[in-house]
């Protein structure tokens, strides 16, 4: 093992740690109006403001010229043992992927999601520094802001 001058092991310098990125590059597109298939759900517990819980749906573009496209709608759910508002946007979209209310009033399930085609809405995100200016454009991502049909 090395020494420094003090007798002290020597450290590594930090510089030298490397990190791997999570997960696929987020896309850009042109905001508006595509068709594309829900092709999974995932629930995330979120630490950054507090405790939150998420469901991120994930979405593939199908057809026009950016078929295949992945794309996901984020929305925020209650804490286990709360309910869902009929206000909420999961409720919202909800409906519009099961075409009616639920059937039980306890009962919300994700399954009306899976592998359904929708008219949806793309939306860009620009992120912003602490002092309101938009960070440059390779923090930009296109979303789903919401479904506005189901179609199959």
């Amino acid at each position: 093992m090395n020494e420094t001058a003090t007798g002290a092991p020597a450290q590594r310098d930090s510089f030298e740690a490397e990190f791997s990125v999570d997960g696929e590059p987020r896309v850009l597109l042109p905001a508006g109006e595509y068709q594309a298939v829900c092709v999974r759900a995932e629930v995330v517990e979120m630490f950054k403001f507090g405790r939150s819980r998420k469901v991120f749906l994930h979405f593939e573009l199908y057809g026009g010229a950016y078929a295949g496209q992945r794309l996901f709608m984020p929305m925020a759910i209650p804490q286990k043992g709360h309910k869902i508002g009929r206000g909420s946007k999961l409720y919202a979209n909800y409906l519009i992927a099961n075409g009616q209310p639920p059937g039980r009033r306890d009962r919300l399930s994700l399954k009306v999601f899976k592998n359904r085609l929708f008219r949806v809405m793309v939306k860009s995100v620009v992120p912003l520094f602490e002092d309101g200016t938009p960070k440059p454009p390779w923090f930009h991502y296109s979303r789903v802001g919401e479904l506005l049909e189901r179609l199959a």
